[in-house]
């Protein structure tokens, strides 16, 4: 899509509700993407009312085009969807598509999300740049995913699976094999309480600045319960 719109999706630009206080569900299934895209290789945007509950469902979904959003007003960018203000449930998606400034699946989800079987190979750059998810504001599950493209963050907020989790976080059998530049291989960082189990890095990682807080699976949490 060229456009100057900030929130293009190759298949749904913007779900966007202001007018109701009526809760939002939406499955989207079996969908593709091939073409260039600024926000989100199939959503571009989800937003609404504080007060409304939205839950996105995805299965079965993937992108094969680059997403590259040049603007500085930008809230983020995925290879799935680029920003959701509500809950995210995504079953056996993948990327293959370059992101710039986001995650290979989601960029930014304002709820929970909960992410099973999804993959991303290829690379991904920006400030909070993940292989899978970007950040998560609300509790975080992640299953069976796995990176082996190239994360490169401009910031010690980057990681192979997740850049950021703000709340709860439970990562299992997840596993990263590409480079990470400016995180960790799993998480880099867990504002609540982490539990990762079974999951496992092999890329290089490297600051992208002096006194981050790197590591090979987690880079900084507060709570965490890490085996095998």
């Amino acid at each position: 899509l060229k456009t100057d719109n900030l929130t293009t999706g190759g298949i749904i630009g913007s779900i966007v509700d202001y007018n109701t206080t009526n809760n939002i569900n939406a499955t989207i299934s079996h969908c593709y993407n091939i073409g260039k895209n600024k926000s989100g290789g199939i959503i571009g945007q989800v937003s609404f009312y504080s007060n409304i509950v939205a839950t996105i469902k995805m299965d079965n979904c993937y992108n094969t085009g680059d997403i590259n959003d040049t603007s500085s007003s930008s809230l983020s960018t995925g290879g799935i969807i680029g920003y959701c203000k509500g809950n995210v449930i995504m079953e056996k998606c993948y990327n293959t598509g370059k992101v710039d400034k986001g995650a290979g699946i989601a960029g930014q989800v304002g709820g929970d999300a909960t992410i099973e079987k999804c993959y991303n190979t290829v690379d991904v750059n920006g400030e909070n740049a993940g292989g899978i998810i970007s950040h998560v504001f609300g509790k975080l599950t992640a299953t069976e995913c796995y990176n082996t493209g190239n994360i490169t963050g401009s910031s010690s907020d980057s990681g192979g699976i997740i850049g950021m989790a703000h709340s709860d976080a439970t990562i299992e059998n997840c596993h990263n094999t590409g480079k990470v530049t400016g995180g960790s291989g799993i998480v880099s960082q867990v504002n609540g309480k982490a539990t990762i189990t079974d999951c496992s890095n092999t890329g290089e990682i490297t600051e992208s600045s002096s006194h981050e807080p790197l590591g090979g699976i987690a880079g900084q949490v507060y709570y965490a319960t890490i085996e095998n």
